[in-house]
């Protein structure tokens, strides 16, 4: 057997097989289409590259225009970047599956919705809440190139100014565990709103900010939004989509947090040399004014949540100590040394609390979380794969501006051209890694992807101040290929082993995880 992920001869296929004629017809019709798109954007992203690679690495001439404007240089990459995804968009879709057959076809979509449970509304609801944990996610590190403008527009320090952030992955990870409840006391159309609210409010709040305090309440309502969506994007893909497809929707899925996290530095840096730190959350509010509309007109709600969810108070409040702590204490562990106060009694608290709270989900009869998930043996191999994933390469993303500002002596444009074709990867690897799943299983792409990742890993131990930022940006690149292509496939792979009902535990609990161990890795490696 091909292991999970490989197609079922299940009775939804069967049902399907009258439509696939049809689908054959159409993708006679449509396929030359998605062959001029793969042209078109090749030929943007060798442009891409010749604006971010050719021109600082080997003196490729520029237009005049661009002479000394690097601001100018980064819209443009942004706007080319655009426009790949956007004529990218169908192929992304509907494309991925016909390549791998090698007679590309227009049946993904058709074939995404051959279960009961899907329709034209879920897949609105799908892309709603990837767009909207995309822009979350992009938040999140968006800021870290305009913290200078935002300290000097407030006039704080720069440890102060720092608050922006890490208040920000403080309130995600005491969020994510409460989306459990709010999943059985909501609707997914309104949980989509409540996030959209949250967002577009903190959004408003952060453009009219009159004083820093105000500035931080609005990155709190923002990663309020963003740790509801994080479980949502991974639950409808696992239970809104056939068993047979969920690689491709977990894998389309993976964007959000493999691209969208990659490319904010870039936007913020853009945004801050030319228009100023405040026009990114004018941008925010227009794409989530639209998100809104979109919600209201194309998903229906499906009455699939409980009326009277009971909401265990001591289990938020110790889940809320518990994460808050470990994250407040790796946070800290990253500026401090382990000997401070500041780091080692907010951790120490932070895993007391953590025991308790695991030890009160055994016991009590409405959980926050449901700890039947570890349960599940797919579910405990993809956890401490998936952690130690992100403890791994979250800690890379900060460490390698750093050396190449630091020993290398190179700019910070250096450093975020570095990134610029790991963030390219990550943009079509992350859902061609969720085809592949549903065509040969997990086991192969997590094993090949895992080649890449170390491969490109076990490279950073040869290089030095004297290291070419080419080298420095392909080794990168290797790594990227290897992260893209096992986010997705873990996470499908953990959840596949669980039923309807405990999804959205087991969602919530790698969010959270994730979010910890990424900060202790990246506090590790500093």
């Amino acid at each position: 057997e091909a292991g999970y992920g490989a197609s079922p001869k299940s009775d939804a296929a069967h049902k399907a097989s009258d439509t696939n004629a049809d689908l054959d017809a159409l993708a006679d019709h449509e396929t030359p289409k998605l062959k001029k798109r793969l042209i078109a954007s090749l030929l943007f992203l060798a442009v891409l590259m010749y604006f971010s690679m050719g021109h600082m690495m080997w003196g490729w001439p520029l237009p005049h225009w661009f002479d000394g404007n690097h601001v100018a240089m980064g819209l443009v990459q942004l706007l080319l970047a655009g426009i790949v995804m956007v004529i990218n968009q169908k192929f992304f879709i509907n494309g991925f599956k016909g390549l791998l057959h090698g007679a590309p076809n227009m049946d993904t979509l058709v074939a995404l919705g051959s279960g009961a449970s899907f329709g034209y509304s879920t897949y609105a609801l799908f892309a709603i809440v990837v767009i909207t944990c995309a822009l979350g996610s992009l938040t999140q590190t968006v800021m870290n190139s305009m913290l200078t403008e935002v300290c000097d527009d407030f006039t704080i320090d720069a440890a102060q100014g720092q608050w922006v952030t890490t208040i920000y992955m403080l309130t995600m990870g005491v969020t994510v565990p409460v989306v459990t409840y709010l999943a059985r006391r909501f609707s997914l159309k309104r949980l989509v709103y409540l996030a959209l609210g949250f967002y577009l409010a903190g959004s408003v709040a952060g453009l009219f900010a009159p004083v820093f305090a105000v500035l931080i309440a609005a990155r709190v309502l923002q990663a309020i939004a963003t740790g509801i969506t994080l479980p949502l994007v991974q639950s409808v893909a696992m239970t809104r989509f056939p068993r047979e497809r969920t690689g491709t929707a977990m894998g389309i899925g993976g964007i959000a947090m493999g691209f969208a996290p990659n490319i904010g530095p870039l936007i913020g840096g853009a945004l801050a040399g030319s228009w100023g730190w405040r026009s990114f959350y004018i941008i925010l509010a227009g794409l989530l004014a639209v998100l809104w509309v979109a919600n209201a007109v194309l998903v229906k709600s499906h009455g699939d949540h409980d009326t009277r969810p009971v909401f265990d108070y001591p289990s938020f409040v110790q889940s809320t100590l518990g994460f808050g702590g470990l994250l407040l204490g790796a946070s800290n562990a990253a500026t401090m040394p382990l000997s401070a106060p500041s780091v080692w009694l907010p951790a120490l608290l932070g895993a007391v609390f953590i025991a308790v709270f695991v030890r009160r989900q055994r016991v009590i009869a409405h959980p926050l979380i449901c700890l039947d998930i570890f349960a599940s043996r797919h579910y405990r191999p993809g956890f401490v794969a998936q952690n130690c994933l992100f403890a791994s390469f979250m800690g890379i993303t900060l460490v390698l501006p750093l050396f190449i500002q630091g020993p290398c002596h190179m700019t910070a444009l250096d450093a975020g051209i570095a990134f610029i074709p790991a963030t390219v990867v990550a943009l079509f690897v992350n859902p061609l890694a969720g085809v592949l799943v549903d065509k040969v299983g997990a086991r192969a792409v997590c094993i090949t992807s895992s080649v890449f990742l170390t491969v490109g890993a076990a490279s950073f131990m040869f290089v030095g101040p004297g290291t070419p930022l080419w080298v420095l940006t392909l080794l990168q690149g290797v790594r990227a290929v290897g992260v893209s292509g096992l986010v997705g496939p873990l996470n499908s792979y953990g959840l596949s082993g669980l039923s309807g009902g405990l999804v959205m535990s087991g969602s919530a609990f790698f969010a959270t995880a994730r979010q910890v161990c990424a900060s202790l890795g990246t506090a590790l490696i500093m």
